[in-house]
């Protein structure tokens, strides 16, 4: 019996898991769709968000970087909050894939609420009723029009 409970602790101190690697605190917004804090770069979970200098139309057909105006969203919402991120899977691919929230509020959902970001599967449950509540309210990018900044994710891939 202790020499099995003596494997669980030593298992648990050399493979962390990946779920609990992360990081709280001030973040600083790097684009609509990664996060800062401290060292430790985040990208939000599930979403795609226009990149910097991606061109959109506003709803009277004027052209605007929908980039940066989706970056100042994020931004509103990690202003003033501690941000908590946690990696998915750090290390698993090349990008860290990350669950964060601000004050508690998941930003991946307030990004798509807000209109400044998409999720990235189809059809993604999680992500079903804010995005309907943005694209009926016209939030963000649902004022004008766009190409899906899920297409600009896989074309960058």
């Amino acid at each position: 019996m202790r020499e099995i409970a003596f494997i669980i602790v030593f298992v648990s101190l050399i493979v962390p898991s990946a779920f609990a690697e992360g990081m709280k605190g001030t973040a600083t917004v790097l684009d609509a769709v990664t996060l800062q804090i401290g060292a430790a770069k985040f990208r939000l979970q599930g979403i795609g968000a226009p990149k910097p200098d991606q061109i959109c139309k506003n709803r009277f057909g004027k052209n605007y970087d929908c980039g940066a105006i989706a970056a100042t969203g994020l931004m509103d919402l990690t202003a003033g909050a501690v941000v908590d991120c946690r990696y998915l899977d750090k290390n698993l691919t090349p990008i860290n894939w990350a669950h964060c929230f601000a004050d508690g509020y998941d930003l991946s959902k307030g990004m798509v609420y807000t209109g400044w970001a998409l999720p990235l599967t189809k059809d993604d449950p999680a992500f079903a009723s804010v995005l309907n509540t943005a694209k009926t309210k016209k939030h963000g990018l649902w004022a004008g029009t766009f190409s899906s900044p899920v297409s600009w994710f896989h074309n960058a891939q």
